[in-house]
């Protein structure tokens, strides 16, 4: 996302324009809370359904050759890489958590 972010940064052409900075595949929000909680070790499980799915909700994919159309750009990196990186990135900082906190 960052990559995609410099990309829109550097190039004149998308001024006033929608970017679509994404993988192109539809995650829901179940999806990633787990996927989060695996890479983490959490031993909290993430529980589902308390409420009902919002019903007007817009499903969106990003639009991925649009996207490199406009700048060139395509993600490199999976979600779950991404994510890693990321978590592997706090917990390196001295941020005076515990592992269970994060």
């Amino acid at each position: 996302m960052i990559e995609g972010l410099l990309a829109c940064g550097h190039s004149k052409d998308v001024l006033g324009e929608t970017v679509d900075l994404g993988s192109g595949s539809l995650t829901d929000v179940r999806a990633v809370a787990l996927l989060i909680a695996r890479l983490t070790g959490s031993e909290i499980h993430p529980e589902f359904g308390a409420l009902t799915d919002r019903l007007m909700e817009q499903v969106r994919v990003a639009d991925v050759q649009r996207t490199y159309d406009q700048l060139g750009w395509q993600p490199r990196t999976s979600l779950e890489i991404g994510l890693g990186a990321t978590i592997d990135w706090f917990r390196a900082q001295d941020l005076g958590l515990q592992r269970s906190q994060f």
